[in-house]
């Protein structure tokens, strides 16, 4: 999996769960650098690949129907911890 998608899917992630958001970003970011460790990317791949997210979810955040869809994944989100 692309590490851009991987590093979008954190920064939704804990906007769905901001208690938790320090933990879900360093995870997005040990996630990178293991695929460095790894040999998989350089560390060149990795930035880039947090630069191309920063991007996209930008843009995301301008489309109504994604940002309806992500209240609905925090009210849900928020129901789901209630119980």
């Amino acid at each position: 999996m692309p590490h851009s998608l991987l590093t979008r899917q954190a920064k939704i992630l804990a906007e769905i769960n901001p208690a938790n958001q320090d933990e879900i970003h360093k995870s997005g970011i040990r996630y990178g650098y293991n695929r460095v460790v790894c040999g998989f990317h350089w560390q060149s791949d990795v930035e880039m690949g947090r630069r191309i997210a920063a991007y996209i979810n930008a843009r995301l955040h301008a489309d109504k129907d994604f940002q309806r869809a992500l209240d609905n994944a925090k009210a849900e989100f928020a129901a789901a911890k209630k119980k």
